[in-house]
């Protein structure tokens, strides 16, 4: 029977060698703080378990973190594992709600109306901000 061998803790002195994806990914962000065009804003990382994508990604929002006009936020899609799917996406509305400032009672209860709400509230505080969910 083998057992589940957890990912050490992501330590950004010990991440090396994915100068690709950073640079491109930065390249992205940068455009999109200065208002350029981007193409193909889905961004996706693919591999085999353990060859590094969850450090990655702790790794660009340790970078994008410090750039200003952007807020990050990293979704770590585990965690809805054994969820209905409606709850969630009601459980990552939040999370992106909470990560731009606002408060879970301002949403609602019901998908369509938390939704509405995010976007309307996203118009306004991403004015000129970069919202990148990793």
């Amino acid at each position: 029977m083998s057992e589940a061998v957890s990912a050490p803790q992501y330590a950004p002195d010990r991440f090396v060698n994915r100068e690709e994806e950073e640079n491109f990914l930065m390249g992205k962000v940068e455009d999109l703080i200065t208002g350029r065009p981007v193409e193909k804003r889905a961004i996706t990382f693919i591999g085999e378990r353990g060859i590094g994508k969850t450090w990655l990604l702790a790794h660009l929002k340790t970078l994008l973190s410090g750039l200003a006009g952007v807020i990050v936020l990293l979704l770590g899609l585990k965690d809805y594992g054994g969820i209905e799917p409606p709850s969630a996406v009601a459980r990552i509305i939040r999370e992106v709600n909470r990560a731009t400032g606002g408060s879970d009672g301002e949403l609602g209860v019901e998908l369509p109306e938390m939704s509405r709400k995010l976007m309307e509230r996203l118009k306004e505080v991403l004015a000129g901000r970069v919202l990148v969910l990793l």
